[in-house]
């Protein structure tokens, strides 16, 4: 399987496709296309760049990459009924609203309301977006991915809901960047209790929130030491995400020791092109597992400039 795949992967590449930019080709005319697009269920790849970029050392992953791995661990929490380790996964469109509301609310100036966003983010806490979720109530933590654009960078952010925590596994670890980071993940850990108490979170986890903390107060954020760090200058944030995210998933405690980063890339990139493949000549069609169509309550009304609440 690994040598079917690197054949694969090297077949009509440039002689020089190391220097290309990440943005650019790296295959020759008419190489790059897949005859038959790949489903992976959330996306759909029709291009050999983006099994370059997961399988080469350097390149950088986008959301698409994240996106089509972070499914398989969400169907991995769904179908894994023994496992101790309660999980599941959001998508990149999640943290992208969530930055959407915060710069909405940090704007005192903004007649735009954010009723559309916020109710975005509940039907995420219900199970109303993402294939193959779990609704939050039924679990302990969400794993979140996290773009940090001011600093080109991914973090994994897992929401602890048992311990009103924000746990921040980051693969490179310094004052400055640090503090950007904090700034990211705040908006999680100040908009998220706001959404849980909006949808009956804790009603149908069946708590009496009356003797504990207030439900919107902010949840703490923790950043995860002596885990596994990513060379200096390197763009190999994305795969340590993944792998943060896929050794939480197996609920054995935080990561340590070193990652063998190359092997993670081939072993991702190889895994993904054999299912794809096999799935192709089997001619098999998976089953939907698209979440239950959700319309937005009667009282919100969205209209092109402003949103406005009836």
């Amino acid at each position: 399987m690994w040598d079917a795949h690197r054949s694969w992967i090297r077949e009509g590449l440039f002689a020089k496709h190391e220097n290309k930019r990440h943005d650019q080709d790296r295959y020759k005319k008419g190489k790059a296309r897949i005859p038959v697009p790949f489903d992976f269920g959330v996306d759909i790849v029709d291009n050999k760049n983006w099994f370059y970029n997961l399988y080469s050392k350097g390149q950088l992953l986008n959301d698409s990459h994240i996106n089509v791995i972070f499914y398989y661990l969400r169907k991995k929490a769904k179908y894994d009924v023994d496992s101790r380790y309660k999980y599941t996964i959001v998508d990149c469109v999640f943290t992208s609203k969530i930055s959407s509301i915060w710069k909405k609310y940090e704007d005192l100036d903004s007649d735009v309301y954010c009723a559309a966003e916020e109710h975005f983010i509940g039907d995420y806490i219900r199970w109303y977006k993402v294939h193959a979720g779990i609704p939050w109530h039924l679990v302990d933590h969400v794993l979140i991915p996290v773009n940090v654009k001011e600093k080109f960078h991914w973090v994994l952010a897992v929401l602890s809901l048992n311990d009103r925590r924000v746990y921040v596994y980051d693969s490179y670890r310094a004052a400055g960047h640090d503090a950007a980071i904090r700034n990211e993940v705040t908006k999680l850990a100040q908009l998220i209790p706001l959404r849980l108490t909006m949808y009956d979170y804790y009603k149908k986890r069946g708590l009496d929130r009356s003797v504990s903390q207030e439900e919107n107060e902010l949840f703490e954020i923790v950043f995860i030491d002596n885990i596994p760090q990513q060379t200096g200058g390197s763009l190999d944030c994305g795969i340590y995400m993944l792998a943060f995210a896929e050794w939480m998933s197996y609920g054995q405690g935080n990561p340590s020791g070193a990652f063998d980063v190359m092997f993670l890339r081939a072993r991702y990139a190889t895994l993904l092109w054999n299912y794809a493949k096999q799935k192709q000549d089997n001619g098999a069609i998976s089953d939907s597992e698209a979440p239950p169509r959700h319309a937005m309550p009667q009282s919100v009304r969205v209209v092109s400039d402003p949103i406005e609440i009836q």
